[in-house]
């Protein structure tokens, strides 16, 4: 299991969209075995389940993360980023 975006300890900023709400990023990953499930959780709170395509769309406010990703195996992949404000450019 990898994650493909963000890598740790990226730094993203997310634009606001033309209607002036906040838009999100995609996040992937990649797993050996393309048909397991994966449990993505963001600041230890699950967000989703994914299988074969292990891509959400999220919007995190602006802050350091935590994303843990679990495969229905128990195998933890756990990676930070951070989000940055819009104000602090």
């Amino acid at each position: 299991m990898e994650v493909i975006y963000p890598k740790n300890n990226a730094i993203v900023y997310i634009p606001l969209e033309l209607d002036g709400s906040r838009g999100k990023i995609v996040i992937n990953a990649a797993h050996r075995n393309p048909a397991a499930k994966i449990y993505w959780h963001i600041d230890n709170e699950y967000v989703s389940t994914t299988t074969n395509f292990h891509q959400l769309d999220i919007s995190p406010p602006p802050g350091k993360h935590t994303l843990t990703l679990v495969d229905e195996n128990g195998e933890r992949l756990v990676q930070v980023f951070t989000v940055l404000d819009k104000e602090k450019k």
